[in-house]
């Protein structure tokens, strides 16, 4: 298309004259065969309004858009009576509308587009509420499917704009439907009342067939007159002048409006040069010279309105390679070539232009020139060039993951696996491809309860970094103590995407850490607690007695004779005695009495949740089991026991000394006793 920018301001101004004049046009456009809207004028309330390009909406999903293309050259389309939409969303508030369109065909006897006019559907709904007036029923205006056009309630009408299937007299009252909508028209009384109903029939070919204008004289209203032919007589007058009203006014108007869309028609084929000054990007016209002859408004603004006349050349200094790729358009070898250079703007700065370059023909078949369209690419330029900058940059990380010994692995926000490094597959046995989209929870070792995982997905899943020791397992089910840091990963909205695992193998260290514990807390002979170990625990079972106010009781235990074992067998059979008995003692005690040795032949258990009538029996029963006990070289051991009940203002010296008095009065009672002085 050509034209010139005062075509397209004489157009408008036909456009909004007539839309001034007639105020029954909401929008008077002209969509190109994608649908995208080139001209638009929008009647603005009464002041009709040219809209800016940038503001152009694409309409090719738009049922009207579809079946106006499908007509031929000179013939007129009609619409759906429906609500208007505006960026794929129902205008607030609703606007009815009827649209008439017509194809747009080009000098080549092609479809350029389309020609569509809105018409105001509030004018129809006005004039049917004016011609049902006289009625004092419930009045209503349905389409051909059953739907409220008007209705009773302003919430029951156009529920076929929002597939609300409810809101239609078909599915509310679906008997009373099935008779309307077989019959032209008629009256039947039914529990609601008097129906009264009357087809129109629209006298153009509207996309809506016909409409039923419908009046309900409720059942409580019917029986008001007493002359019940008057009634019918009265609805059917009614309906009558609705027929005459609306289809009279639909006749004259669409006539009208068709007669309106062919006259503009032949004009917009006058000015369709003009139209393209709506289109986004530069429109550059060189002749065979290479000389700027036309530009639209988005390259003069570029270059600068003394663009006109120059060469093309003046403005990429530096990218003179450019004509390289262009000439064959001039030699007329190609149709059209793709091109991008840096040029100069009006402002001197120079910018990355994206031009798609056509060649254009005389009658004759010479080349006169090309038609270029450009775009200013600089900002998609920058981002691409960022965007390989990153991935250089990605890829050496990704690459250092790969050399580090650390173990790495990168989850989705579920703990799926989608990256894992080198070290993690050493480190585990694993291989990637057998990890990859598996949840991270096959290194579960068994060893965390619920709780320890509950408190990990609570700190990552709240943005926070989580560190701590887990005991995992590999693929041969091995345990191994990874020191582990999950960092959460966000987008650029601070939402949580996924999280990156690094962790250190530590199960040596930590292995090393657990023996050296061991030895500090162990008795190295026996294998039980030492003394140190045992004072540690007992401030803590004192502490919980004290505050939950449960029993604690102390058994201190003796070797009878046993400096005779040692003078007789040696040494190292007395510490095999030592040995035996810490192990009978220990099978008979429960797994939370704290057993450990005190020194030489001395023996101590503190035992929780233990009475004074519990710790006597359990003494007892040691005594008992250590008695028949056979020891090697030895034969049988006895030994003597004092007990203690804990008070909660007992020292642990205080405990100590009344168990320790205890043993003392069972051995000057002969031994192999248990003795107490409480």
């Amino acid at each position: 298309m050509t034209g010139s920018s005062e075509k397209v301001e004489d157009l408008s101004h036909d456009f909004k004259f007539v839309m001034g004049n007639r105020r029954v046009y909401d929008q008077i456009r002209w969509l190109d065969e994608s649908g995208m809207e080139r001209l638009r004028i929008n009647f603005n309330r009464g002041s009709p309004t040219l809209i800016d390009s940038k503001y152009l909406q694409n309409k090719e999903g738009r049922y009207y858009f579809s079946d106006a293309m499908q007509h031929k050259a000179g013939e007129t389309y009609f619409s759906l009576f429906d609500l208007n939409v505006e960026n794929e969303k129902i205008e607030t508030p609703y606007k009815p509308m009827i649209r008439s369109a017509t194809p747009v065909i080009g000098k080549d006897g092609h479809k350029k587009g389309i020609f569509i006019i809105n018409y105001l559907g509030d004018e129809l709904i006005r004039k049917f509420i004016d011609a049902t007036s006289l009625s004092n029923g419930d009045v209503m205006l349905l389409n051909s499917d059953g739907y409220w056009l008007k209705g009773v309630k302003k919430s029951d009408e156009w529920g076929f704009m929002f597939n609300r299937n409810h809101l239609s007299l078909a599915h509310r009252y679906p008997s009373v439907w099935q008779r309307i909508s077989k019959a032209e028209e008629g009256q039947f009384v039914d529990e609601k009342g008097l129906w009264s109903f009357m087809t129109i029939r629209p006298s153009v070919n509207i996309k809506d067939p016909i409409w039923k204008a419908v009046i309900l004289l409720p059942t409580e209203k019917l029986y008001i007159k007493t002359d019940a032919l008057l009634v019918r007589l009265s609805i059917l007058t009614v309906l009558g002048l609705v027929l005459a009203g609306i289809g009279s006014v639909s006749l004259a108007y669409f006539y009208r409006k068709k007669q309106l869309t062919l006259n503009e028609l032949s004009k917009l084929h006058q000015r369709t040069e003009g139209i393209l000054r709506a289109v986004p990007d530069m429109i550059m016209q060189v002749d065979i010279e290479k000389r700027y002859v036309w530009a639209n408004h988005i390259g003069i603004e570029f270059f600068g309105e003394e663009v006109i006349g120059k060469e093309a050349s003046f403005y990429f200094e530096g990218e003179q390679d450019v004509y390289t790729i262009v000439q064959p358009l001039f030699d007329g070898e190609n149709h059209a070539v793709y091109v991008e250079s840096w040029q100069r703007r009006r402002d001197g700065e120079k910018r990355l232009l994206a031009w798609w370059c056509q060649a254009l023909w005389d009658e004759g078949g010479s080349v006169t020139g090309t038609l270029s369209t450009a775009r200013d690419i600089t900002e998609e330029y920058q981002i691409q060039k960022n965007l390989q900058e990153s991935e250089k940059k990605y890829k050496n990380l990704a690459k250092a993951m790969e050399q580090v010994d650390d173990i790495l692995y990168i989850t989705d926000k579920f703990g799926n696996i989608s990256y894992v490094n080198g070290a993690y597959c050493r480190h585990t046995g694993y291989t990637q491809a057998e990890v990859i989209g598996v949840n991270s929870r096959i290194s579960k070792s068994g060893m965390h309860d619920v709780l320890f995982y509950k408190e990990l997905w609570r700190t990552v899943l709240s943005g926070e970094v989580y560190r701590n020791t887990l005991i995992n397992r590999k693929k041969n089910g091995d345990l191994y103590y990874e020191k582990k840091t999950i960092t959460p990963l966000k987008d650029d909205n601070q939402q949580i995407v996924g999280f990156i695992s690094s962790g250190k193998d530590v199960t040596q260290e930590t292995m090393l850490h657990q023996e050296v514990e061991r030895i500090a807390m162990i008795d190295s002979l026996t294998g039980i607690y030492n003394r140190h170990k045992f004072e540690e625990l007992f401030a803590l079972e004192s502490e919980r007695s004290r505050r939950f106010s449960s029993p604690l009781s102390m058994i201190m235990i003796d070797l009878d004779h046993f400096k005779s074992v040692n003078d007789r067998y040696g040494h190292d059979i007395g510490d095999d005695v030592l040995k035996g008995v810490a192990l009978v003692i220990q099978s008979n005690i429960r797994k939370n009495d704290i057993f450990a040795r005190w020194g030489g032949e001395e023996f101590l258990i503190l035992s929780p949740g233990t009475n004074p009538k519990n710790i006597h029996e359990l003494a007892e029963k040691l005594r008992h089991a250590v008695e028949l006990a056979i020891y090697p070289e030895v034969g049988r051991i006895t030994i003597s026991l004092g007990i203690s009940t804990f008070t909660k203002d007992d020292s642990f010296n205080e405990f100590f000394k009344r168990a320790d008095e205890g043993l003392y009065i069972a051995k000057a009672n002969g031994r192999n006793q248990v003795g107490s002085i409480e």
